[in-house]
């Protein structure tokens, strides 16, 4: 009878990913079963680990109360950045079942012509989330740059990356008020707000250099990134680009550069070739860094030309689905479409990360061209980047009145309910449901797919199933766990589901499709037993 409890609590107390003596686990189990007759679904006892991911201190890294939604479907924040109200589109979101998808990718990295996580092999990781405006003091947007913004934008927009636009303009240039130049203490702090609220909701998050003219001032950049580096470029969750939109040559803040007088791509690369070392040596070693193109990043097919040397690098492509539709001539009309240069690089073995993106008239859906919103070419836009796995990042988390603003429509915009589309231009309103969305196919989010590390990952495809392919928990003794051979010692019941599954039944309570779990917690799926 020893030996066969011992088996038992070898399974119950083995979901971990820190292992327990078998004299330790067998005193739990016996004290539990003894005490409470097997009593599972009062036990409260501790247990030192469980099957949630542990980070490197060994506390808990479960979802936050922040991450879990409720009954009504809408997100909640411990932060008061969410909102408990359903959103107008009535979505169902799969909460994730523990941390977020960095936890789950791991760091991100260019590998051939994706973009893959170090937890994820060769696996593509597609992660869609959106962008800031402008850091710049007094534009507006920088009231955005804020810890409340970040959490509704992960917990109700469902983003999976953030970025974060560090505002620079020319020295001796007067066109950008407020920018690092004529700021920089307090776009240093905005910015810095932004990137640690990103990375506490454990998504990933892009320091974005958001200049037309950076290469003719490399000074700047060299030392914006050598600090951002040095603070954030051993953080898994990071990524930089280091040129957002090149314009003129001459650095001229020209819509149209006189005599076509363009950046051209050996300008960007040299540039590139400057700051991609000042990263790497000050901590960003193992950083994903993203390069702007030509034309407003609109010409991403000219780097094919002539890649850079360095591997962990993805290319830059912008656009607007009203503008730029996805077969219309590219810049510098040479035979490719906005599409096929895309697909230039990507032939070509390098990755595309679309950056920013809009729905709208490229002058950002300013005076008559606010209604410029475009469904069906945004639509045939996310169909091209889901079939080549291309990241990207919406424009813009803004109440500026101008189409591409999510909140635009004419007044301040209500920072106390992030889901109400009443308040969302066309195209807020249209990037809101699409994360939405496609949060019910993250695979981060169901646990299916992506790494099984024992340290981290969120999910395992390693999970038991029901026929219907729904994951099982197990609620017993100190939390909800999953029930997953991947996370069970050697033992009689290794790799068995159906043993496991029916041990759960005879000593805890089994349940199906919990959106929680982890030590103290209830799993609040459908119970099975």
């Amino acid at each position: 009878m020893k030996k066969y409890l011992c088996l038992i609590a070898v399974f119950l107390f083995s979901c971990t990913s820190e292992i327990e003596s078998a004299d330790s686990i067998l005193e739990k189990f016996l004290n539990a079963s003894l005490n409470e007759e097997s009593s599972s679904n009062s036990e409260n006892y501790e247990s030192n680990s469980s099957q949630g991911n542990v980070n490197n201190s060994g506390s808990s890294n479960r979802s936050s109360s922040s991450n879990k939604l409720s009954s009504s479907g809408g997100a909640s924040s411990s932060s008061g950045a969410g909102n408990s109200n359903p959103s107008s589109s009535g979505t169902t979101i799969i909460s994730p079942s523990n941390g977020g998808p960095v936890s789950y990718y791991g760091r991100l990295k260019a590998s051939g012509n994706k973009i893959v996580g170090s937890k994820t092999g060769s696996t593509a990781v597609q992660v869609r989330g959106v962008s800031l405006f402008w850091s710049n003091t007094g534009w507006g947007g920088d009231k955005f740059f804020t810890e409340t913004t970040v959490n509704a934008m992960v917990d109700d927009w469902k983003a999976e990356v953030i970025r974060v636009p560090m505002g620079h303009s020319i020295p001796g240039k007067s066109q950008y008020s407020g920018s690092y130049l004529a700021d920089k203490a307090k776009n240093m702090a905005r910015v810095k707000t932004a990137i640690d609220a990103a990375i506490a909701k454990d998504v990933y998050v892009i320091i974005d250099w958001h200049s037309h003219s950076a290469h003719v001032d490399p000074d700047n950049a060299i030392e914006f990134f050598t600090a951002m580096a040095q603070e954030y470029g051993s953080k898994d969750h990071v990524i930089f680009e280091i040129y957002n939109e090149p314009k003129c040559a001459n650095g001229a803040d020209d819509d149209w550069c006189v005599a076509g007088n363009w950046t051209t791509w050996a300008q960007i690369k040299a540039y590139a070739n400057t700051i991609i070392p000042v990263i790497r040596s000050n901590g960003g070693a193992n950083s994903l860094i993203l390069v702007g193109t030509p034309y407003f990043s609109a010409a991403v097919g000219e780097a094919a030309t002539s890649f850079l040397t360095d591997n962990n690098v993805g290319y830059v492509f912008h656009f607007y689905a009203q503008s730029h539709t996805i077969n219309d001539d590219a810049p510098p009309w040479n035979g490719y479409t906005y599409s096929s240069g895309v697909k230039r690089v990507l032939d070509a073995g390098k990755p595309v990360f679309i950056t920013e993106y809009g729905t709208t008239n490229a002058d950002g859906g300013g005076g008559s061209n606010y209604n410029s919103h475009d469904a069906a070419s945004s639509n045939a836009w996310h169909t091209f980047m889901d079939n080549n796995k291309i990241s990207s990042c919406a424009w813009s988390i803004n109440d500026k009145r101008e189409g591409s603003s999510f909140f635009g429509t004419g007044s301040t915009f209500n920072m106390s309910n992030w889901t109400n589309t009443s308040s969302m231009t066309a195209s807020g309103q249209y990037i809101f449901n699409k994360l939405r969305t496609y949060a019910n196919s993250a695979s981060w989010r169901s646990g299916s797919g992506g790494g099984s590390s024992s340290s981290g990952g969120g999910g395992s495809s390693t999970r038991c199933k029901d026929a219907q392919g729904r994951d099982y928990f197990c609620q017993w003794g100190s939390g909800c766990f999953a029930i997953d051979p991947a996370f069970d010692e050697d033992g009689a019941f290794s790799k068995s589901c159906t043993r496991m599954v029916n041990d759960c039944r005879d000593w805890g309570r089994l349940y199906i499709n919990s959106t929680i779990e982890g030590e103290d917690e209830i799993c609040d799926g459908t119970a099975v037993n």
